[in-house]
């Protein structure tokens, strides 16, 4: 069980930081383009 959790936190921590790197980089474009 504590193996599966880990990995699952995995997951979503790696989705958390996709989701922040492209908000990051859509803020960065919206400053540059504004």
């Amino acid at each position: 069980m504590s193996e599966n959790k880990q990995t699952l936190f995995g997951k979503e921590n790696y989705t958390w930081m996709l989701i922040g790197a492209a908000i990051i980089a859509l803020g960065m474009f919206l400053m540059a383009g504004g």
